[in-house]
C-alpha cells in the first residue's frame, strides 16, 4: 500500500453513488476512503468512476486526482515508436514510420502533443510522405464529461494533399476508465482547410464523431480501437471515415511491440485518388511516464 497526502474530494462510484471525504491510502486493487458519513471504507478500484470529476486510474497507471492544496499535481507520460523496412535486389525500397506522443495531466486539464511521420521511397520514384502535428487540450468540466479543443497541421501525399489545417471543438464523455478497460466518445465541429496538389482547395465546417476503446487481454496484451467520422455541414456527401485497430504486447523496461491496422474511406476523393486507404504496420514502441 502507498500512502497519499490527505485531500478533500468527492468519490463517484459506477453505480452513481457519491461519497465525500478523502483518500488515506491506495493500492492497485483498492482505495481506502475516509468517508464523512461512513468512516473508513475499502473501495475496489473497479467500482470507482471519478474522484473530484477526474476519471480514476488505478495506482499502476495513476493520473493524480484534483487537489485543493497549493501544490498542483501533475503527470507526464509519452511513447515513441519507430518502424523501418528496406528491400534490395529486384526492387530498391525504403519505408519509415515514426510517431511521438506526449501527454501532460494537471488537475482537471489534460494536454497532448502528437507527431506522426511516414516516408516511402522506391527507386527512381518520388518519395511519398505523410506527416502531421496535432495538439489537444481536454478540460474535465463535470464528473466524466470533458471539453476537447484540437489544432492540427500536416501533409498527405497519399491523398494528394499538399497541406491541411484543422481546428476543432467537441464535447466528450468518459463512459468508463478502469485498469482493465476504457471507453470514451466525443462529438463536435471542425474547421478544415485543405490545399491539394492540383492547386485546388477545400475549406469547410464539418461535424465529427469519434470514440476510443482500450482493453487489457491475457498475458499483458492490450487491444486498442478508435474511429472518427467527419461529415461536411454544407454537403453531407463530403464525408470521411477512419478506423484504427491495434494489439500491443509488452517486451521489457517500457518497450512493447504493436501490430496496427489503419483504414480510411473518403467519399469524395480527389481525381486519380482512391476512396479507400489501408495500412498494416508492425513496430517497436517505448513508453515512459514521470510524476
Amino acid at each position: 500500500m502507498q500512502p497519499l497526502a490527505a485531500q478533500a474530494a468527492v468519490l463517484l462510484l459506477i453505480n452513481g453513488d457519491r461519497l465525500t471525504g478523502e483518500i488515506s491510502d491506495q493500492s492497485p486493487a483498492q482505495v481506502i476512503w475516509n468517508s464523512d458519513s461512513f468512516g473508513s471504507l475499502s473501495v475496489p478500484v473497479e467500482h470507482i468512476m471519478t474522484i473530484d470529476g477526474i476519471p480514476y486510474v488505478p495506482l499502476t497507471h495513476q493520473l493524480p486526482p484534483a487537489s485543493n492544496s497549493t501544490t498542483a499535481q501533475q503527470h507526464l507520460q509519452g511513447n515513441v515508436s519507430v518502424t523501418g523496412s528496406f528491400a534490395s535486389g529486384n526492387q530498391s525500397r525504403q519505408d519509415w514510420d515514426s510517431a511521438i506522443n506526449l501527454n501532460w495531466h494537471r488537475d482537471s486539464i489534460q494536454q497532448s502533443l502528437q507527431l506522426n511521420y511516414e516516408r516511402h521511397h522506391q527507386q527512381d520514384l518520388k518519395p511519398i510522405e505523410e506527416y502531421d502535428l496535432r495538439y489537444d487540450i481536454d478540460w474535465f468540466i463535470a464528473d466524466h464529461w470533458f471539453w476537447n479543443n484540437t489544432l492540427e497541421w500536416g501533409v498527405n501525399d497519399y491523398r494528394a494533399v499538399d497541406q491541411f489545417y484543422t481546428l476543432g471543438s467537441a464535447l466528450g464523455v468518459q463512459l468508463w476508465q478502469r485498469d482493465s478497460s476504457t471507453l470514451s466518445t466525443e462529438t463536435g465541429l471542425l474547421w478544415i482547410d485543405e490545399q491539394f496538389s492540383n492547386d485546388s482547395a477545400s475549406r469547410r465546417i464539418s461535424w465529427s464523431w469519434s470514440s476510443g476503446y482500450r482493453r487489457k487481454l491475457f498475458a499483458g496484451l492490450e487491444l486498442h480501437s478508435d474511429h472518427k467520422l467527419i461529415v461536411s455541414v454544407e454537403d453531407t456527401r463530403d464525408s470521411e471515415l477512419e478506423f484504427n485497430f491495434s494489439i500491443r504486447a509488452p517486451l521489457s523496461n517500457g518497450f512493447f511491440t504493436e501490430v496496427r491496422y489503419e483504414w480510411i474511406y473518403d467519399n469524395l476523393p480527389l481525381a486519380n485518388s482512391r476512396s479507400v486507404d489501408s495500412q498494416l504496420t508492425v513496430g517497436i514502441n517505448y513508453d515512459w511516464s514521470k510524476k
